[in-house]
C-alpha cells in the first residue's frame, strides 16, 4: 500500500515539475517578445538582474519534508497524509 502511494506521489511530483518547466518557457518567450517591442533605456539602471530560470522545488509539508520522503520513511504517517 505504501509503495503504491509513493509511486503515485512520484508521478504527481514529475507532472508538476513538467508543468513548472512549461510555465518557465512560456514566461521566457513572453519576456523576449516584450523586449523586442519595448527597448531598454540605457540611461536607467536596475539594481538587480531578473533570474531567468528557476529550479523546480517540490512542495514541502509542515515538517519540511517532501511527500515522497515521508512515504519512504513511514507507513503510519503516510496514511495520515494521504
Amino acid at each position: 500500500m505504501r509503495l503504491r502511494f509513493k509511486c503515485l506521489a512520484v508521478i504527481e511530483n514529475k507532472k508538476s515539475a513538467v508543468a513548472f518547466g512549461q510555465n518557465e518557457d512560456c514566461k521566457s518567450k513572453h519576456w523576449s517578445y516584450y523586449r523586442k517591442n519595448h527597448k531598454k533605456n540605457l540611461k536607467e539602471k536596475r539594481e538587480r538582474k531578473r533570474i531567468r530560470k528557476w529550479k523546480y522545488k517540490p512542495q514541502e509539508l509542515d515538517n519540511d519534508e517532501m511527500k515522497v520522503e515521508l512515504l519512504t520513511r513511514s507507513l503510519q504517517l503516510a496514511l495520515i497524509v494521504w
